[in-house]
């Protein structure tokens, strides 16, 4: 093995200061170099010592002689991190940790499954948090169903966990925040930006997709329903082990350590029986009809050679959400974390970007429509009981405006109970509306109104564009074929 005296005066350099714990963008300052040519030098530092991390680079070469022991990896202050919290909503307690202090508030929001302290056990996962810590106060829970979080009876709907969230931030005091989206967890966070945009400062969605699972040949980039069940089932017939190493994190795949951490974060995170029912319920993803209302900031971050969400599908994203960045980055992992300093950096410089922004003048709602009969004392209990933020009023009905589907689809089914005589037509969407009045944009409104047009007294229709946005395991929706005089909709069951 080469000594300290065999190696190039720059890459020792280089080495020294990855042992310092100074980010690439800091070499890059201190040796007057370019980042990505700290990153072409870390490279090579890699490959001589048979490693592929940095922390695992500087562990080798105090090994061997190469660095002073006294030299360690982020040797900068510690980065402030919480114990383990929990926030119960709805009977159900979901975890969180926080960590560092930095001046902005910065949401993970992990895909399907996770386990915070498995994740955080990981040298280089600890490391990519840590460093986003030390300009952000970070926060990293656990979704309903995973991990540290309670178990229950079926996945949570896109809805349910933007509700969680926000219970968490309001038990920490963060009224605005910036999203960290990552893999399925970015459409949550297109749903909490566009149905509470008072909230959200700007999105980072990193290796994302808009809708998993393709509709006959489109779109393009999507998953077959053949390919997405034949990878569903052979994760969860290898769930617990290294097997979908392949798949997530390809350029960790002959690393043993790396491959025995992953089994051991499967395993904590999720029982094979909880990843079939969670990957099903990814499946039905769908909102690329949302993105044109986000009204935030947004920075879409891919990897070129991403092995699960393909390259095209944040292309995608980046081309539909008004005024966002894209930055590709090369390689073939999908796991955040990995090779994490490109993304560190980019997250830095979003945050960094502009002052705090006003939030955008209007929001995605759920819109109830009854036509044909105008609101009697019991109907308006039931909207009250709903949590309906707004209802108005015309000559064609009413529109009551809230911002949840489960409350929406319970209210509307208990007005269909009170029978013919005093509900008519009923109708579920989800549109723009203006935040200061709740008024339904024209659009909206137009929409809503073609999908009760000539609807049945007391059937409950639900557009495409709510039922593609929230997960439907009870199979509640019956499809019903669009005619001359009506969209492709859903009949909502008893």
């Amino acid at each position: 093995m080469p000594t300290s005296t065999q190696w190039r005066p720059r890459d020792l350099e280089v080495l020294r200061l990855l042992g310092e714990g100074l980010s690439d963008r800091e070499i890059a300052s201190r040796l007057r170099l370019k980042p990505e040519t700290v990153r072409w030098y870390n490279k090579r530092i890699y490959e001589r010592l048979g490693v592929s991390s940095r922390i695992q680079a500087v562990r080798a070469a105090i090994a061997q002689g190469i660095l002073a022991t006294a030299v360690a990896p982020l040797a900068a202050t510690p980065v402030p991190r919480t114990p383990i919290r929990y926030v119960k909503r709805d009977g159900v307690s979901v975890a969180y940790t926080t960590i560092g202090d930095g001046p902005h508030n910065l949401v993970f929001i992990p895909s399907f499954t996770s386990h915070i302290e498995a994740m955080l056990a990981l040298p280089e996962s600890l490391a990519f948090f840590e460093r986003l810590g030390r300009f952000a106060r970070v926060f990293v829970p656990d979704l309903r169903g995973t991990g540290l979080s309670d178990r229950v009876d079926s996945p949570p709907s896109m809805h349910e966990t933007v509700e969680d969230l926000r219970a968490m931030l309001a038990a920490e005091g963060a009224d605005r925040t910036f999203m960290l989206g990552s893999s399925a967890g970015g459409a949550v966070s297109i749903l909490l930006a566009t149905s509470h945009p008072e909230l959200v400062e700007g999105l980072i969605l990193f290796g994302s997709i808009a809708k998993v699972v393709r509709d006959g040949a489109e779109p393009s980039w999507a998953r077959t329903r053949e390919v997405f069940d034949e990878r569903k089932e052979r994760l969860v017939s290898g769930w617990g082990g290294s097997g979908a190493v392949e798949l997530y994190a390809p350029s960790r795949a002959a690393d043993p350590d790396f491959r025995a951490w992953w089994g051991r974060y499967l395993r904590s995170a999720s029982s094979p029986g909880d990843v079939r029912r969670l990957l099903e319920a990814v499946s039905e993803i769908d909102v690329r009809a949302l993105l044109p209302h986000v009204g935030v900031r947004t920075l879409v971050i891919h990897r070129t050679a991403d092995v699960v969400v393909p390259v095209e599908a944040g292309r995608y994203l980046a081309s539909g959400i008004p005024g966002a960045q894209l930055l590709e980055l090369s390689g073939p992992d999908h796991l955040v974390f990995i090779d994490h300093e490109p993304v560190v950096d980019a997250v830095r410089d979003f945050l960094g970007q502009a002052p705090r922004s006003a939030p955008p003048d209007s929001w995605v709602a759920i819109l109830l429509h009854g036509g044909g009969r105008s609101l009697d004392a019991e109907a308006r209990r039931i909207l009250d009981g709903a949590s309906a933020r707004r209802v108005h009023e015309m000559p064609s009905g009413w529109v009551a405006i809230l911002d949840s589907p489960i409350r929406a689809m319970r209210a509307a089914r208990a007005l269909r109970a009170l029978g013919r005589g005093r509900v008519g037509t009923l109708a579920l969407h989800v549109g723009a509306c203006e935040r200061r009045t709740d008024l339904p944009a024209s659009s909206s409104f137009e929409a809503l109104l073609a999908l009760a047009k000539d609807a049945p007294v007391a059937e409950i229709r639900v557009s495409s564009t709510l039922r593609d946005i929230i997960a439907d395991p009870e199979r509640e929706m019956t499809l019903v074929e669009a005619t001359a005089g009506s969209p492709r909709h859903w009949r909502l069951g008893e």
